[in-house]
This record gives structure tokens, sequence and C-alpha cells, in this order.
């Protein structure tokens, strides 16, 4: 068997951090917007292609999954137009957005969905997660999504203190319950919620947030080793 080192990270909001030769994949689940930006379509659009595309682009791994959340209104905005977020041609070598998707990648199979509750005026909200979690393929090997499943306090912000507050999902976690073939799982969403890794199922599942509920670093990248 050979081992890939995936990387795996969420909720940039407009941080890009440097990468060396840590990885050959890289895994993002979300929130990648300036928070002065994200509500404004055609300034995301302008920073989405003259920044973040060109970040992947020069990312020393060899390729990038990744799914939008609830800060991402632009890519929102093309997924209601287009039935999906679009890659340019010229990065599809790279890279690749995944909106209720499967993607294979050196016979791994991913699956990403982005969608969130509760939050009305946000993107990718939704009031059927049920049904969207639904969709999880059971033959996905790696799974990421935005929202964090009712586990562990992955969803939690500011765990075990008087601030904690729930914005996890009971749905997702059925989920990845009942998908046995689940390895590993990435989320984001509330950026303080259990980070480390717990196990759900036969998943490991870790928040993979990098900033705090300030916005500012605090949080490193997770880095996985898989055995194909």
């Amino acid at each position: 068997m050979n081992n890939i080192t995936i990387g795996a990270m969420s909720d940039m909001h407009g941080h890009l951090p440097k990468l060396n030769n840590e990885c050959e994949l890289l895994c993002v689940c979300g929130d990648v917007f300036p928070q002065s930006i994200e509500r404004n379509i055609e300034e995301s659009k302008k920073w989405f292609h003259a920044v973040f595309l060109p970040w992947v682009k020069d990312l020393p791994c060899a390729f990038v999954i990744m799914i939008p959340g609830n800060h991402c209104f632009y890519l929102e905005s093309e997924f209601k137009k287009n039935g999906r977020s679009i890659i340019p041609d010229a990065l599809k070598d790279k890279c690749v957005c995944l909106v209720d998707e499967s993607f294979s990648y050196q016979g791994l199979r991913f699956y990403g969905t982005p969608w969130v509750t509760n939050l009305p005026r946000w993107a990718f909200n939704t009031d059927d997660p049920e049904s969207k979690f639904e969709k999880i393929t059971h033959d996905c090997d790696i799974l990421l999504t935005h929202h964090a499943p009712d586990y562990c306090k992955l969803g939690c912000s500011y765990p075990n203190t008087d601030k904690e507050r729930n914005f996890d999902s009971m749905e997702l976690a059925k989920a990845i319950k009942t998908r046995s073939n689940i390895k590993y799982h990435f989320c984001g969403h509330i950026h303080t919620g259990t980070h480390g890794g717990v196990k759900i199922g036969n998943a490991m599942s870790y928040n993979v947030s990098l900033l705090d509920e300030e916005y500012q670093e605090s949080f490193p990248i997770t880095y996985i080793k898989f055995e194909t």
C-alpha cells in the first residue's frame, strides 16, 4: 500500500496560509472569503479569481478539493446559476469545488456538501438538512462538510466555558454514523469546536477551522496519512 498525506483546513476568511510540502492533497471546507467583501458578489468574484485561485495554483500540493460555506455568497450565486460552483478550466487539473458531489483522487472517494441550518440570511442554508445529508454516498472514504455534526462538541463555540453554545447538526451525525465506509470527516463552521479529532462510527472527524471566534489564526492545519 501507498501512503498519501492529506491536509485539511476551513474557515480561513481571507487568511491564506503558506504550505510547504507537507501534503499531496489539500481539503478546504468552506468560508474562504474575507469578511469585508463576502456579501459583495462582484468584489468577492474579483478576490476569488485574482487572489484565491492564484493561491491555489501556487500551492505545492498536487490537488485541492474544496467546498463552500455559509459565508461563500459568490459561490452560492454561481451554484444557483450553473448548478454547481465553477472552477475555471485552466485550474481543473488542480482544483475541484464540490456541492453535493463525489470526486475520486488516486482511488480515494470524496464527497463534499456545504449546507448549514438555522441561518436563513446566509449562504447554503437549508431547512431540510436530513434530505441534504442523506445524499452523502455510502461508498465515500473521506467526507467534507461545512457544518459540524452533533458529537463531542465539534460544533460548539467556546466549549467547556460559560460562553458555550451549540451550532451542530444531529442529522449530519446520523449520516456519518450510518455510513460505515467513511474513514475521515473534515468540517468547520464553528471555529472553536473540538479540535484534534474524535471517532464517530468508523470515521475520525476533525474540526479543521483555522481561526478562533475573534477571527484570529489560532489552529494549525490538520494533516492525516491515508493508505491507498
